[in-house]
């Protein structure tokens, strides 16, 4: 099954069912104009950036993995105690 992108800007509203079925995935930012939005993403085209993405945990009852994931965010986010700042 293919899996979509949309991203769109100033969303308040949930996606419908049939969007989830579709594993369409909607990401939204409620900041910024509808310009800055076109901007950002003239941007990004322009620039050929492409997202990072380290890691992958598929499905809400996959807690562990979840859990996992917000422990290695929260450890990359701490300095090291070798950091001398």
């Amino acid at each position: 099954m293919a899996a979509w992108f949309l991203a769109a800007h100033s969303i308040s509203f949930a996606p419908q069912p049939s969007v989830v079925l579709k594993n369409v995935e909607l990401k939204g930012s409620t900041m910024g104009s509808r310009k800055e939005f076109e901007e950002m993403v003239g941007f990004v085209r322009e620039k050929g950036i492409r997202p990072v993405v380290s890691k992958v945990v598929r499905g809400l009852d996959n807690l562990g993995g979840i859990d996992e994931l917000f422990e290695e965010m929260k450890e990359a986010s701490m300095p090291s105690q070798n950091d001398k700042t």
